[in-house]
């Protein structure tokens, strides 16, 4: 990671667009500090967005919700949590009236 980016603190940071919004954009901010604290793979993936981000205006991102278990003889360890993937955008594929909220596209394809 470029010595810029990893010596921010906080990272990324949430801030409410209106007057109501002060405790969503607080929820957020911790949500994010604690993902970045993670085993999630944040600055991984932000290592490798970066560029995609600044050549073509737009980056992605894929996270799973992964559980690992590893049984031992004398206890199980289960690590779960979000991992957080970069995609490059050439493979990311999304219908032609899509909207900008993904959720409500009528499919998305990753290659």
């Amino acid at each position: 990671m470029s010595p810029a980016l990893g010596a921010v603190s906080p990272v990324v940071t949430g801030r409410p667009v209106a007057a109501d919004d002060v405790e969503d954009a607080k929820a957020i901010q911790k949500l994010v500090n604690w993902t970045v604290g993670t085993e999630s793979g944040f600055k991984g993936a932000a290592e490798e967005s970066v560029l995609d981000c600044v050549k073509l205006g737009t980056g992605v991102y894929y996270i799973p919700w992964v559980e690992r278990i590893h049984v031992t003889d004398v206890q199980e360890v289960k690590h779960a949590g979000p991992r957080i993937m970069s995609v490059a955008p050439e493979d990311f594929f999304v219908p032609g009236s899509a909207s900008a909220d993904l959720q409500e596209a009528r499919w998305v394809a990753m290659r």
